[in-house]
């Protein structure tokens, strides 16, 4: 299995505090592979907010995670539509040739941002690429963000997931957008700059087997319609093994099992129980060996 590639995904590891926009070599490891200059945005900023965190000159936004974080724009309006902005790093190993991948990346439209845009993605490679100017790379990326992925939303972050198969041995990741002017359609949201601009937070990359989740839901309704009648998880990957324990608002043991589906029926010894809010807590193993813990609650209602 092919573990996570990316060093410094969250850019959290940097050389010194951002003075000013555009200085993208800040953050160990990233740099900008044209003439285009990235912003490195960080909490110990100066500048009056022009770098900080939440707020600078582009917007104002917490990072996803820790401190710190980039911003870039996918494209400007009216003059010097073809000018773009790239982030790069060299992988911490080559990717494997027939290795199914999933890049993840967090994103937030700039407050100030006057357009929106679907039109990001990367590209990998075997060698660092580079050109002396503000221009777009004319290479095809191996990941693209869907047409009807346009990013609106200026609070809060929203998760970027990218599958694809390395058909080479990869060494370089190189996000931005690669399209042209053309193929980069611009969706009116307001804001003061004509241009689409990203925050991005927390890039990752590793074989789509390495990430894990579950997902339980929050009400069930066991009224023997076939629908919503049994707690089991609305999404599960990775999973190897897990064992669930659910109780009731007074702290007493109503329901136990070692299924990976659970099954809960919504009942205690066979009888059908009280309506109300009850408390779960599984214990799980998944693909990469790790042990975890997760809690939560589920509303019971006939």
């Amino acid at each position: 299995m092919a573990m996570a590639q990316i060093a410094n995904g969250d850019f959290e590891i940097y050389s010194e505090c951002p003075t000013g926009p555009g200085q993208s070599f800040l953050a160990t490891g990233w740099s900008s592979p044209t003439s285009g200059t990235p912003d490195y945005f960080h909490v110990c900023g100066t500048g009056l907010g022009i770098c900080g965190v939440p707020l600078n000159y582009i917007g104002n936004e917490s990072a996803h995670s820790g401190y710190a974080y980039y911003g870039f724009f996918i494209r400007k309006s009216g003059t010097h539509p073809e000018w773009r902005e790239y982030l790069q790093t060299q992988l911490i190993s080559p990717l494997v040739i027939g290795t199914q991948y999933e890049l993840r990346m967090y994103v937030s439209l700039a407050d100030e941002s006057k357009f929106t845009s679907s039109s990001f993605g990367a590209l990998f490679s075997t060698e660092a690429i580079s050109r002396n100017d503000n221009f777009r790379f004319t290479q095809t990326p191996q990941v693209i963000n869907p047409t009807s992925n346009s990013i609106t939303n200026k609070e809060g972050w929203t998760l970027i997931t990218l599958l694809f198969i390395a058909d080479s041995a990869y060494n370089y990741i190189t996000i931005g957008n690669f399209l042209d002017a053309d193929n980069t359609p611009l969706i009116y949201v307001g804001g003061s700059l004509q241009t689409s601009y990203l925050y991005i937070d927390d890039v990752s990359i590793a074989s789509s087997d390495f990430y894990t989740s579950i997902v339980l839901p929050n009400i069930i309704t066991p009224n023997g319609d076939g629908k919503n009648d049994l707690f089991i998880p609305l999404e599960s990957k990775g999973i190897t093994s897990m064992h669930t324990n659910i109780y009731n608002r007074w702290g007493s043991l109503v329901f136990e099992s070692d299924k990976l589906s659970i099954e809960w029926d919504g009942t205690f010894k066979g009888n059908p129980i009280a309506d109300g809010i009850y408390y779960w807590v599984i214990e799980y193993s998944d693909v990469n060996g790790s042990s975890n813990h997760k809690a939560g609650s589920v509303t019971l209602t006939r």
